[in-house]
């Protein structure tokens, strides 16, 4: 029987997870064309997509050892200058805004709604 189960379960997050992708990813369910966004954006000209800010995808430069010196030993101040604000969650309320939402959730766990979805 535990077998078995280590073999089915397995298969069933599989399955689970391709539902969930195609779900949130078919414009036939409602999830909107993401090439109609991307050619709608001011950053698309001549039928491509230009970042506004200049990226490397090089990961062993000197520019990345600066960075990474800066961030473990730099001076700067790493404690806010002022109290951050902190509001109740109305879980109800997710995924019904009108525009643009971040909700700080914890650590490293952001919540982003953006008209509507979530």
């Amino acid at each position: 029987m535990k077998r078995v189960s280590k073999m089915i379960l397995p298969l069933i997050f599989l399955l689970i997870g391709t539902a969930l992708l195609f779900a949130l990813n078919a414009p036939q369910i409602g999830a909107a064309s993401k090439h109609d966004r991307i050619v709608r954006s001011a950053n698309y000209r001549d039928s491509k997509f230009h970042n506004n800010v200049t990226t490397t995808m090089k990961m062993l430069t000197p520019e990345m050892w600066e960075a990474t010196k800066e961030q473990l030993l730099g001076e700067q101040e790493r404690v806010p200058t002022a109290q951050i604000p902190s509001l109740p969650v109305d879980p109800a309320a997710i995924g019904k805004a009108t525009d643009t939402r971040v909700t700080w959730l914890g650590h490293s766990t952001l919540l982003i709604e953006v008209d509507g979805q979530v």
